[in-house]
């Protein structure tokens, strides 16, 4: 199946809804805290092999809540740059406290796009 979204504001939505439960998302979090963490490590003892650990331990983690918990693939597969670039504007969401309320616009399908029917609208539809 391919996902096809012509711009990041119609791919955001759909990313939410493949991170439905904390859990998944927590392991994203923590994903992203072993990443920095084996960099910062990396960088204190003057080594390559943790920075180069870095990215696949970090993605392992987070690849865990889609299997385990989610039960779904990752969109990164599909649109990696726009996967980072939502991964951070979720993790900076919830550290603002501000998460709950957009997943929670998303999901009531407030959000529409301009155009009837978009794939924003089936998808949200879909998932309901």
């Amino acid at each position: 199946m391919r996902f096809r979204f012509r711009n990041f504001n119609e791919f955001w939505p759909f990313y939410l809804r493949s991170h439905t439960y904390p859990l998944t998302r927590g392991s994203h979090y923590l994903g992203i805290a072993a990443t920095f963490g084996l960099v910062g490590v990396g960088i204190a003892f003057d080594s390559w092999t943790y920075p180069l650990l870095a990215l696949p331990v970090g993605y392992a983690i987070a690849l865990s809540g889609h299997l385990l918990v989610e039960r779904n693939l990752p969109v990164t597969c599909f649109h990696p740059l726009w996967s980072v670039r939502s991964l951070f504007r979720m993790f900076f969401l919830a550290l603002s406290g501000k998460l709950g309320t957009e997943i929670l616009r998303w999901r009531a399908g407030v959000k529409k796009s301009r155009r009837s029917g978009s794939l924003i609208s089936r998808f949200i539809s879909n998932r309901s």
